[in-house]
């Protein structure tokens, strides 16, 4: 077996997955288990139709290719000998050396939450209409590598009033071309970030943009809006009873972190 194909002994299960867990029901969360355990041991991968649990999937995934590409250079760095154990030097430069661990998702996935819905919502913009998810994902970005939610303090004007006024393809360059500007280099290039958030932003896209908007509508309900009650939740979200359910166990669980321990006890 090649250093590639060998199976680390374990990888770590990042506690960012915990909130997305939340809102899967059971078997969803099962279906996204035993889907990892197929993927983590090389073996043949079961067909996911559930898209919530098909997100969650990719999430994971990528972390993980993240962690055994670190495992495997391990290994690698190991049968050339490497650094003597308790040289500090060496072990500090090696730190440097290695890529940050890749948390991007949770960021990216935000982003596109406020540019799909939020922002455009408040523009009453179809943003749909005028731009492909492509030009969606790289306008995401560019907003999470500018660190923005929207581009009022960039341009004049709004993002719906710039393209509608000149073009979507115009827009796209333009703020890429922005973020480049103000992109300070370190472990990585403009055009790396830029490439690996975007890859990241268009895994995300391939759901349709309303099961998105569905979705990020019931993280926000149970981990940001707990000020909006039950019942109107009920009264102006289209939840079924399981996902409202949910959100409820969610927001219980976000503001008694000690109850749920003592319970899982």
């Amino acid at each position: 077996m090649s250093e590639e194909s060998k199976i680390p002994p374990y990888f770590y299960f990042n506690t960012k997955y915990c909130d997305w867990f939340q809102m899967l029901n059971n078997e969803q969360a099962g279906a996204v288990i035993k889907y990892i355990c197929s993927y983590v041991k090389q073996a043949e991968l079961p067909t996911i139709e559930d898209q919530a649990a098909a997100m969650l999937i990719e999430f994971i995934k990528t972390d993980i290719d993240h962690s055994f590409r670190k495992y495997h250079a391990q290994c690698e760095n190991g049968k050339k000998g490497g650094a003597p154990k308790g040289n500090k030097n060496a072990a500090k430069k090696k730190a440097t050396e290695e890529p940050p661990i890749n948390e991007l998702f949770g960021d990216i996935a935000y982003r596109i939450a406020d540019v799909i819905f939020w922002n455009a919502q408040k523009e009453d913009f179809a943003i749909s209409e005028y731009l492909s998810k492509s030009q969606i994902a790289s306008i995401a970005a560019c907003y999470h590598i500018l660190d923005v939610d929207d581009i009022s303090d960039i341009f004049d004007g709004t993002m719906k009033e710039f393209i509608i006024n000149k073009s979507a393809r115009q827009f796209c360059n333009e703020l890429k071309q922005y973020a480049a500007a103000e992109f300070e280099e370190g472990d990585e290039t403009f055009t790396e970030t830029f490439a690996r958030t975007k890859q990241a932003a268009d895994k995300l896209l391939k759901m349709s943009l309303d099961e998105i908007k569905h979705f990020y509508s019931k993280c926000d309900l149970a981990l940001e809006a707990t000020d909006i009650s039950e019942t109107q939740i009920k009264e102006h979200y289209d939840f079924t009873e399981e996902e409202i359910k949910q959100i409820l166990s969610a927001r219980r669980q976000q503001n008694n972190p000690k109850t749920t321990q003592n319970n899982q006890i």
